[in-house]
């Protein structure tokens, strides 16, 4: 029975970290599924521990349980906050273009021109642990931008002024 539950209490530990690591590389849908797996693992390793009163298991779950719930909730912290952003770093580009359109009535080849007479600097995004620059297309009359986000592309269509998500 003991290594039963050293079984059970280590297959946690595992699974938590691997948890981790694929909570802050933001594979979103998974993970949570995941982390689900691992709260409700905890919690009937944890009612095992109190109906055969071990002391050391009753510990370790209640911990390692605490820590998979703290992941879920920093995980949607960081992925709100980076989409937020992102979204607002797209919207300054956007401006900055449509600003540039009433000046120089055409749209730039590349965002660069854009600075820092119509915005400071061109932004980049963040998603996950990396950043990258936001895709722009020039189609003479109207222009395209694109971003990846955690799962799907997101474009703005400028001749419609909307954007559409694409898994």
């Amino acid at each position: 029975m003991k290594k039963l539950i050293l079984f059970a209490i280590l297959l946690f530990v595992i699974a938590n970290v691997i948890y981790l690591k694929l909570s802050f590389s933001f594979l979103i849908r998974e993970e949570k599924f995941f982390t689900y797996i691992l709260i409700g693992l905890g919690l009937v390793l944890l009612i095992f521990a109190v109906l055969k009163k071990h002391k050391k298991l009753k510990a370790y779950s209640s911990i390692l349980t605490v820590i998979a719930i703290m992941t879920l909730f920093t995980g949607e912290g960081i992925k709100s906050y980076q989409l937020k952003t992102a979204n607002n770093k797209a919207k300054m580009v956007i401006d900055g273009l449509k600003e540039y359109h009433k000046n120089e009535k055409n749209f730039p080849d590349e965002l660069a021109i854009l600075s820092p007479k119509y915005i400071e600097e061109v932004p980049k995004y963040f998603i996950g642990f990396s950043s990258d620059e936001f895709q722009y297309e020039n189609k003479n009359d109207y222009y395209v931008i694109s971003y990846r986000d955690f799962l799907n592309t997101k474009y703005y269509n400028s001749k419609n002024d909307s954007w559409v998500v694409v898994d």
